[in-house]
């Protein structure tokens, strides 16, 4: 089975929690285990935020790492779909997903 790393996203995804996000997403990166971000607490998303969530995204899958955001808050979600990036993140309702 395949180690996972799961991120707890912060409540406020906002300017104020990239710098410390990115430096979490790099060193999850680096472990090349299955990455889970879980976005349940989000109770705001900033468009900085989103755009640095959605570049790590890319950036894992064209390494080909898994990455899988799991049990997004309806914040996160309305957030996401209101940037038009719905299709950009895959969001999963367990970890059990494949």
């Amino acid at each position: 089975m395949k180690l996972s790393q799961t991120i707890e996203l912060p409540k406020l995804l906002d300017f104020g929690a990239t710098a410390s996000l990115t430096e979490e997403l790099r060193k999850a990166a680096q472990s090349k285990a299955r990455i889970i971000l879980e976005a349940s607490q989000v109770l705001r998303a900033s468009t900085v935020a989103v755009q640095l969530l959605l570049v790590f995204i890319r950036q894992c899958r064209a390494d080909g790492l898994d990455i899988f955001i799991l049990a997004p808050s309806e914040f996160f979600s309305n957030a996401i779909n209101s940037l038009g990036l719905a299709d950009s993140f895959a969001i999963e309702n367990t970890e059990t997903s494949p």
